[in-house]
C-alpha cells in the first residue's frame, strides 16, 4: 500500500506541476514539513491580498520549495489540498515500512537511501489505469 500511495502522489504532483519526473520525487521530508507548516507563506502578506484569484489560490494549495537539479535555485511545487491528507498518511507510514532514516518524502523502500523515480511512478500509475 505504501508503494502504491507514494507512486500515486508523485505522479499527481509531477503532472500537476508540469515538472520533470525527478523534481517532486526528490522532495525532502523537510521540504514537505515546511510546506505543511506554511513556512513559505507570510501571514502578514496574506492579510493584504485583495485579488480574489490570489485568495482562491492561497486557499486551494500549499506551497513547497525544493532545490533544483544541479543548482542552488529553489523550485516551487504547488500541492493541491486533495493531496495533503495522503501526504500526511505517507509520512506516518515511513516508520511502518522501516525507512525512517531516508530523508526523502518519496523514498525507495528497503535499505535504499534514495528517492523513487518520478518516471517509474508515473508509468506505474498509468499501468493501473490501463488495467
Amino acid at each position: 500500500m505504501f508503494v502504491r500511495l507514494r507512486n500515486v502522489i508523485v505522479a499527481r504532483l509531477t503532472m500537476f506541476n508540469a515538472r520533470r519526473g525527478g523534481e517532486p520525487a526528490r522532495m525532502l521530508l523537510k521540504d514537505w514539513n515546511d510546506a505543511d507548516s506554511d513556512v513559505w507563506v507570510d501571514p502578514q502578506l496574506v492579510q493584504h491580498v485583495t485579488d480574489p484569484l490570489e485568495k482562491a489560490l492561497l486557499e486551494k494549495y500549499k506551497l513547497a520549495y525544493q532545490s533544483g537539479k544541479g543548482s542552488k535555485m529553489l523550485v516551487p511545487v504547488l500541492i493541491p489540498n486533495d493531496t495533503i491528507q495522503p501526504l500526511r498518511k505517507l509520512v506516518q507510514e515511513h516508520k511502518a515500512v522501516d525507512i525512517s532514516d531516508n530523508p526523502f518524502l518519496f523514498p525507495n523502500i528497503g535499505i535504499s537511501k534514495d528517492h523513487v523515480s518520478g518516471y517509474i511512478a508515473i508509468k506505474y500509475v498509468t499501468s493501473l489505469v490501463k488495467d
